[in-house]
């Protein structure tokens, strides 16, 4: 916790590499045995979930891009797979994982070269988790994202009817100006 507390205030001042070091640290403190971190059993806690997080968005900011963007989808896939597998997961717990998968897939559009089908696919594929489950986290940022993915592969009728319905919702969750900042960083 202490290492993943470090990691972020490190960020915050913009020194990735002591971010990214205080994250893989913390990995190691708890899972000594997986000198490959990424390799961990999936009973990671939620401060573990944010560790890797953390790392991999470190390393795209580090300018270790496609490391970081390899380990972002690494992480996605086993959360997917964790939620649509693990019927035992408590509720928090579930909140908790959701809010990391989501996380991940923001990640990968935030640090993407190509805005493309794969990541429009993976959006999908979480508000479709979403719609089953009866949760719902990062609505507003995916549906933007979603918009201008769309926007990107030429769909502007479909894109601005995305953003049609983020801007109503951000109209529900967030005052004018935190959704208008959302939308200008997404």
């Amino acid at each position: 916790m202490i290492c993943y507390v470090k990691a972020v205030l490190a960020g915050t001042r913009g020194d990735y590499k002591t971010a990214n070091d205080e994250a893989v640290e913390g990995m190691r403190i708890g899972y000594p045995e997986y000198p490959d971190w990424t390799n961990i059993p999936d009973v990671l806690s939620n401060v573990e979930f944010a560790a890797v997080l953390s790392n991999a968005v470190n390393l795209c900011r580090m300018g270790k891009k496609k490391e970081g963007l390899e380990e972002l989808a690494q992480m996605e896939k086993r959360l997917s797979k964790l939620l649509s597998e693990s019927v035992y997961i408590g509720g928090d717990r579930k909140s908790a994982i959701l809010n990391f998968w989501c996380s991940c897939v923001y990640n990968q559009y935030s640090f993407a070269d190509d805005l493309d089908k794969g990541l429009l696919k993976k959006i999908d594929n979480i508000f479709e988790y979403q719609k089953r489950s009866g949760r719902s986290h990062m609505l507003v940022e995916l549906l933007l994202c979603k918009a201008t993915i769309l926007m990107n592969m030429g769909k502007e009728e479909e894109a601005k009817e995305v953003y049609e319905t983020a801007r109503a919702l951000g109209q529900v969750f967030f005052t004018s100006s935190v959704f208008n900042q959302k939308a200008k960083r997404t």
